[in-house]
């Protein structure tokens, strides 16, 4: 990744060639979603959901997708699961709702036994193989 910042990443460059760091991606959102949350009371849920709605991107396998995407823009790649992780750590901490909002944030919130028998099921364990990356950040 010639001229970029030290990683991880949220997005590819930009129209200017410039990284967005995931960091401050998950930063800018959670802080705007605390705004949009505020107005109905929901400020600590949505800045919450902000934060996690991406975590799974620090996985070292995202980071080599995006690296993918930036080398080769012509090609179709296709990035492992990120949105997953957050719903995990929701429905780890028994925020089943947030969990559902985190994992259906690209494709569409899915219902809950949906969302428990099958995309938890295939996702067990995927959430701690990144732990120990994400407390070092």
């Amino acid at each position: 990744m010639t001229n970029s910042p030290e990683g991880p990443f949220a997005h590819t460059p930009n129209e200017k060639g410039k990284w967005h760091l995931l960091k401050d991606h998950l930063r800018g959102v959670a802080n705007r979603a605390r705004e949009f949350g505020e107005k109905f009371e929901a400020g600590d849920w949505c800045e919450l959901a902000g934060w996690w709605h991406d975590v799974g991107k620090i996985n070292p396998r995202f980071q080599a997708y995006l690296r993918e995407c930036f080398s080769d823009p012509q090609s179709r790649h296709k990035g492992p699961p990120h949105s997953i992780i957050g719903a995990l750590w929701a429905i780890k901490a028994k925020a089943d709702g947030l969990g559902l909002i985190l994992a259906g944030h690209h494709g569409g919130i899915p219902n809950l036994s949906e969302f428990k028998s099958v995309r938890l099921s295939r996702a067990q364990g995927r959430s701690e193989e990144h732990t120990p990356e994400l407390q070092s950040h």
